[in-house]
């Protein structure tokens, strides 16, 4: 872990130092099982009539601080989210890389397809189709700023931590408490050490953001508020809609 140590350190004096306009590759994931769809996969439904892979790449593509796209899909979808991304005109979009069998191995997969030029990488859960250009571009600036940082929303529930027996053992500030989402955006090489370093078999990250802070990077959260939601069930297709309907009254 000494040489592990090292790197650490060396990443981290870098922070900040780019003079050059910075290169950022988008890992987009949408290979995901939809289990809770009932097998039927959620990036290829459609809300408000453009499909939900689409739609987060469309964030992006418009987004100028992102260079590249790079969507990991399962396999036999690769030729249908090749072809959307031609049919919704994605010009960043630069391959595809196919899912593996946790969310981890599908982004090491992504990962390793994206360009050797990329200074920082963006990953994005393609389910959180409604984030916005102007919330990527925050996120963005802040790993810029700090090496690394995840969208976020302020928790609004009281968090209880239990015991495997369901009793509880403590209750979570609610002050300090955050919901983690996408995107969550890293110095590549950061991400590249989390990716890669030796750990015991027990470990398990549910999120990219666990991969650095085990290694005592420190990461950012930026406020991205409650509409960036994650389609998970069929009654988030409503909500979402509901959502995109608001924002196009809104925008007139």
């Amino acid at each position: 872990m000494k040489s592990t140590a090292r790197i650490v350190k060396s990443i981290i004096k870098t922070i900040g130092k780019n003079k050059k306009r910075p290169f950022v590759s988008a890992l987009i994931l949408a290979g995901g099982k939809s289990e809770r769809m009932g097998g039927v996969s959620k990036q290829l439904l459609t809300v408000s009539g453009t499909p939900v892979v689409a739609l987060s790449a469309l964030a992006y593509e418009k987004c100028p601080e992102v260079s590249e796209i790079v969507l990991v899909c399962r396999e036999d979808e690769t030729e249908t989210v090749e072809n959307l991304m031609k049919e919704y005109g994605i010009g960043k979009f630069r391959c595809t890389a196919v899912g593996g069998k946790t969310r981890f191995d599908s982004m090491k997969s992504g990962f390793e397809r994206i360009s050797p030029d990329a200074d920082y990488v963006a990953v994005h859960d393609a389910a959180r189709c409604l984030i916005t250009t102007e919330q990527i571009s925050s996120v963005i600036a802040s790993a810029m700023k700090n090496g690394a940082a995840i969208a976020a929303s302020k928790t609004t529930d009281t968090i209880k931590i239990a015991d495997k027996n369901g009793v509880i053992e403590s209750t979570v500030d609610r002050s300090a408490a955050w919901n983690a989402q996408t995107p969550q955006v890293f110095k590549k090489a950061m991400l590249e050490v989390g990716i890669y370093v030796d750990r015991d078999k027990g470990f398990s990250p549910t999120d990219d953001a666990m991969l650095v802070e085990t290694l005592g990077f420190k990461v950012s959260v930026v406020d991205c508020g409650y509409e960036n939601i994650k389609i998970t069930t069929p009654k988030d297709i409503a909500v979402a809609e509901s959502i995109i309907e608001k924002r196009r009254n809104k925008n007139g």
